[in-house]
């Protein structure tokens, strides 16, 4: 660009000139839309009484000197205020969540996956992260068991278990329509991670599929560390409490705030790759 700049200016002083000044131009006018569509996020109406069901489940959300954080937590303060909008975070069992979403009692879920279930009663934003699904074992079992794709750990007769009301996309969802994975035979759900971890070390289940990689909830449970699912990670709105408008106006700051690197940042902070 430079040098095509000079060769303007050596043919007609006056045209480099010209072209200098019109990129000067176009610079204030990207700023000033840039600060309009900032404002724009801003300036519409806040809906009423905005909650944010979260559950322990670090480092993605949890507590830490009476302040909820983590990186869905913070990825969601920062839309929020992004749109100028204040909000409430309420602890609630992941399950729980998505019925008060169903009903109205909360507007939002952060760390969600999106499915056709769940779309019949709230909105799904535009993904702020990608979200890897590990199995988590017995670190005994570790080498012995086969764990490089599901097609593999259905092969192999091998038990899951996940967290109630979880789901990890159209391929889980495809696998439960066909039979392939059928709860109460090779598919148990558990309340939280600790009980999916005494679940594992009693023999009940093999696997338990949960997202991150560093997770520490049973000294003698390990990351399997090949992925089985890969999502997009979003953020779910209540239809009952909210509107499409509301949709559109966080998406806008979705994609600002993905745009400037904010939610890369966010990431970094708690997590080393």
């Amino acid at each position: 660009m430079k040098k095509s700049y000079k060769s303007v200016k050596k043919r007609d002083g006056k045209l480099g000139l010209n072209a200098a000044r019109s990129g000067v131009m176009a610079a204030v006018i990207g700023a000033v839309m840039a600060a309009e569509s900032s404002l724009a996020f801003a300036g519409a109406p806040c809906p009423k009484d905005i909650k944010i069901g979260w559950e322990e489940y670090k480092p993605y959300q949890f507590e830490d000197g009476g302040v909820v954080t983590g990186s869905d937590m913070e990825a969601f303060e920062a839309v929020m205020k992004e749109i100028g909008c204040p909000f409430k975070a309420e602890k609630t069992p992941w399950d729980r969540t998505l019925m008060e979403i169903e009903s109205g009692q909360k507007m939002f879920a952060a760390g969600a996956t999106m499915t056709v279930e769940r779309r019949k009663y709230s909105f799904f934003t535009e993904p702020y992260d990608v979200e890897k699904i590990y199995p988590y074992v017995l670190k005994k079992n570790l080498k012995s068991m086969k764990m490089g794709s599901v097609a593999e750990v259905l092969a192999a007769g091998l038990k899951i278990v996940i967290t109630s009301g979880a789901s990890y996309g159209d391929e889980f969802d495809a696998l439960l329509k066909d039979g392939k994975l059928v709860k109460g035979k090779n598919l148990f759900e558990a309340a939280a991670e600790k009980q999916a971890g005494a679940m594992i070390a009693i023999g009940r289940a093999d696997i338990y599929l949960a997202s991150g990689e560093g997770l520490v909830f049973h000294p003698d449970i390990v990351n399997g560390k090949t992925p089985l699912f890969v999502t997009e990670t979003r953020f779910m709105i209540s239809k009952k409490s909210s509107n499409e408008a509301f949709l559109k106006q966080v998406n806008g700051a979705i994609a600002s705030l993905t745009k400037d690197d904010t939610f890369k940042k966010i990431k970094k902070k708690y997590f080393s790759n």
